[in-house]
């Protein structure tokens, strides 16, 4: 399915807005895109009967019941399964570079997601598979565990899939919906594609599964957050609720919150979990930026820059590439307004807030004028940019933020100097 981007659309993204018709384009482009990966693993597959049956029962699910092929296919971590699987087939994610040997999974992975969806839509169905480690998940349904077994035969029909005799059915848990009108979120402390990609780097390790207690935790953070949220910014938890499709919870590490995107998994947020709900609901925020531009980068091409990691972002202390410089840059500039919003609540966070909105604020202001006039732009990616800065300049002049501001931007403008000076030692040698 083709989908084109209305300029009136693209221009309310890139004012990091997401009104009712983004978000629908948005989710439909990804849904069709995870249904063309799908056709390419076929492709790959070529005459393997056993993927050629999960196929099939794909298929026969989804003419039983679309919306719950949907929800299976859709569901953000079979993205991550269907990409990194079509990377192995083309040896580009292995670590020595070269092609994946015989049995790369492709089989299996989509006998995993033609269960899930069989047993969502109540298809007949009877399949074997493989356990991992000791158990095996089915896509945003859960999991399935067996000390010693090495394999499980999963039989279902109008009753669902029973639990086979032996296992212990590990069901994936959700946190409350975002909206009055949106389903639960599930949890993932399941998913064996859970992990981002390694380039997040070491400190991005999923947790193994969440307690009792700290589910409970996560449930009142994720209440809190939400109805600050709602207070705040009820048009960031609107766009939390049309377009939130997973919570990964990562290991928190010794430096504090960590949280990651996959461009592959739209929808998908991965954190650690963070000590107050408004750490959560900006982490939310700012995560559901990253997944907005990449499904719009997926639509239109906003620049033709290369991977080569040369730009100064302020928000890090290393170059990078010009799709990450646009990427940190919008979310910043999301931030600087969900950040403002919160401190003018005056609620016990305020300060907090105004140093926050007042440091996101300095780091976007630096970087935008330059990347508006960035040769590397596309046409469309002049016009997003030049959006983006418009939204930035109507920003509220908040009185409670003139001094935070003014001191964030001091020291953006100390990092630039130092910055600078070590580029020109550089050049010197």
């Amino acid at each position: 399915m083709s989908h084109r981007m209305p300029p009136q659309v693209l221009a309310a993204l890139a004012r990091t807005q997401c009104p009712p018709a983004a978000a629908e384009l948005l989710t439909a482009s990804q849904y069709s895109k995870r249904l063309l990966l799908l056709r390419a693993l076929a492709d790959e597959a070529g005459a393997d009967p056993r993927f050629d049956a999960h196929w099939r029962l794909l298929a026969m699910a989804e003419r039983a019941d679309p919306d719950a092929v949907r929800q299976v296919v859709g569901y953000p971590l079979v993205g991550a399964w269907a990409a990194r699987a079509l990377r192995r087939v083309h040896g580009d994610d292995t670590p020595s570079g070269t092609p994946a040997s015989g049995d790369v999974g492709l089989a299996d992975g989509l006998a995993a997601v033609a269960a899930a969806a069989a047993a969502r839509a109540g298809v007949p169905f009877r399949v074997r598979l493989p356990l991992r480690r000791g158990a095996l998940v089915l896509p945003s349904v859960g999991a399935l565990t067996h000390p010693t077994a090495r394999d499980v035969l999963i039989e279902g029909g109008r009753g669902g899939a029973p639990c086979p005799p032996g296992f212990r059915r590990l069901p994936l848990t959700a946190l409350p919906p975002a909206g009055p009108h949106a389903a639960p979120v599930p949890f993932d402390d399941l998913d064996p594609h859970r992990a981002p990609d390694g380039g997040s780097g070491p400190a991005v390790v999923p947790t193994d599964r969440a307690t009792d207690d700290d589910r409970a935790r996560w449930h009142t953070l994720w209440r809190d957050a939400m109805a600050l949220l709602e207070r705040a910014a009820p048009e960031r938890a609107a766009e939390l609720a049309a377009l939130l499709g997973c919570v990964v919870p990562l290991r928190t590490p010794a430096a504090g919150l960590v949280a990651a995107t996959m461009p592959d998994a739209f929808g998908a947020a991965f954190t650690s979990r963070p000590t107050t709900a408004v750490d959560l609901a900006a982490t939310l925020a700012h995560e559901i930026q990253h997944s907005k531009l990449a499904a719009v980068l997926d639509l239109v091409p906003l620049h033709r820059a290369g991977p080569e990691p040369r730009h100064w972002a302020p928000w890090r202390p290393d170059p990078r590439p010009f799709g990450g410089l646009l990427q940190g840059l919008y979310a910043h500039v999301a931030l600087a307004d969900l950040w403002g919003r919160i401190a003018a609540l005056r609620g016990p966070e305020e300060r907090t807030a105004w140093d926050a909105h007042a440091r996101c604020w300095a780091q976007a202001g630096a970087v935008l004028p330059g990347l508006v006039q960035a040769p590397e732009l596309t046409a469309e990616g002049r016009e997003f940019a030049q959006a983006m800065a418009d939204a930035y300049a109507r920003l509220p002049a908040y009185p409670g933020a003139l001094g935070p501001r003014a001191r964030a931007a001091a020291e953006v403008e100390a990092a630039r100097r130092v910055r600078i000076g070590r580029r020109m030692g550089t050049a010197l040698r």
